[in-house]
């Protein structure tokens, strides 16, 4: 009876175990966390250029948050949006539905941060970090 409980734990403690050089058999990336507020830290173009989010003192103005149910809010500066989301592996949609149509100012890039999050089709999350890679660029988000 011992050996027959033996071998049958034996073949789910191997498959559970990463391999003898640390790497394990699962995806490379982690599941999209939900019910985090994400804020901006950096918006980079793949042309070099990075629009500057962060000032010292000032509140986050470019936040995401993805609920569990596929809800997105979504905070742009000055205007707040809601829509939806759906993520497969670390292949990412967002649809943008309503958003309050606010003018927040000449340094303002909410209507292109709206517009990048839309276009997005890939993220990367590595615990800490939350990547969002769209056509042209990427957005690096932390909480």
């Amino acid at each position: 009876m011992k050996k027959i409980l033996v071998l049958m734990i034996l073949p789910v403690l191997m498959l559970a175990l990463p391999s003898c050089d640390g790497s394990s058999s699962g995806p490379s990336t982690m599941p999209l966390p939900t019910d985090v507020v994400w804020n901006l830290q950096a918006f980079e173009r793949n042309d070099g250029t990075s629009i500057s989010t962060i000032v010292v003192g000032e509140p986050p103005r470019y936040q995401v948050l993805f609920r569990e149910d596929g809800q997105v809010e979504i905070k742009a500066d000055c205007n707040g949006c809601g829509g939806t989301y759906e993520s497969r592996s670390s292949a990412l949609t967002i649809e943008i539905g309503i958003c309050t149509q606010v003018y927040c100012g000449v340094d303002s890039f909410d209507v292109a941060f709206k517009a990048a999050l839309e276009a997005a089709r890939s993220f990367t999350y590595n615990g800490t970090d939350l990547v969002l890679v769209y056509p042209l660029g990427r957005m690096l988000f932390r909480m």
